[in-house]
């Protein structure tokens, strides 16, 4: 109990220890009252805010901690009203607005993210994501390449760049966005295993079965990654992000089953095929 006197204690010393410092001078120093006056104040107003968007951050975590997702959003809707042009407000609300299913919602704060920091590409990869939940695969490559534009070397952009890649069968595209986004700097186990399964199905679909094979093999190796997806969607807020990754899910399943994998190969191969001749 005795270290929140002593954090609150903190939290005042780094408001009124800078203030106090610069109203001494300003009496000090008669010519210079107007400026440590106004960075006096300018010290307070920003620490003050801070401390209002930490607390607004954390209202909306509580609540969604606890399914209250309409509650969350109404905290980041007064902490935005409080703060209009912080970018970050929006962002985190869209992400709960596509927690509650809203995609329309989500889709007008991601836009505002683009119309606040357009050389940003965090805006347009949450309209990508936006677009993916719709299953409107070609207009989320499209913002994709957007965010391409302006992070060419974020591994996110080339995550996404690939599974959209998976999703539209095109399979050159799939393994170099996959190989670009692990030589990025992917390192989460979930999404890398996901990476792993695009690899193998991109192969199998280019009937490049040795390489199918040894993409396999790392897919196999990264199969730890199973069990933190499965964590993941028990969540009660992962409804969405369970309808995406499902079908991969039961993929990378049949895959570590060696006697089902070689005719999930041949299926994928046949399938592609079947949209050549078609």
């Amino acid at each position: 109990m005795a270290a929140r006197p002593v954090a609150r204690s903190l939290r005042l010393g780094l408001v009124l220890g800078p203030v106090i410092l610069m109203l001494t001078l300003a009496v000090a120093v008669p010519r210079w009252a107007v400026f440590f006056g106004g960075g006096a104040l300018a010290w307070a107003v920003a620490v003050w805010l801070l401390w209002q968007s930490q607390n607004g951050y954390r209202a909306a975590v509580r609540h969604l901690r606890r399914n209250r997702i309409a509650e969350a959003i109404a905290a980041m809707d007064a902490l935005i009203s409080a703060e209009p042009e912080q970018t970050g407000h929006y962002h985190f609300r869209a992400d709960l607005h596509r927690l509650a299913g809203d995609l329309s919602a989500a889709e007008r704060d991601y836009q505002q993210v683009v119309r606040l920091v357009p050389g940003s590409a965090d805006g347009y990869l949450g309209l990508a994501e936006v677009a993916i939940q719709r299953g409107e695969y070609v207009r989320a490559r499209e913002y994709a390449q957007q965010a391409a534009q302006r992070a060419p070397d974020d591994w996110r952009v080339h995550y996404t760049r690939a599974l959209l890649a998976d999703r539209l069968g095109d399979a050159f595209a799939a393994l170099t966005s996959a190989q670009t986004a692990l030589s990025a700097g992917l390192s989460d186990r979930r999404l890398a295993l996901l990476v792993h399964l695009w690899r193998v199905r991109a192969y199998a679909r280019l009937a490049d079965l040795e390489n199918a094979q040894t993409a396999l093999l790392d897919l196999r190796a990264r199969a730890s990654g199973l069990r933190d997806w499965r964590r993941v969607l028990d969540s009660p807020q992962a409804g969405a992000l369970r309808a995406l990754v499902e079908d991969d899910l039961r993929d990378i399943q049949t895959l570590l089953d060696g006697a089902a994998a070689q005719a999930l190969l041949t299926r994928w191969h046949a399938e592609t095929l079947g949209r050549g001749s078609g």
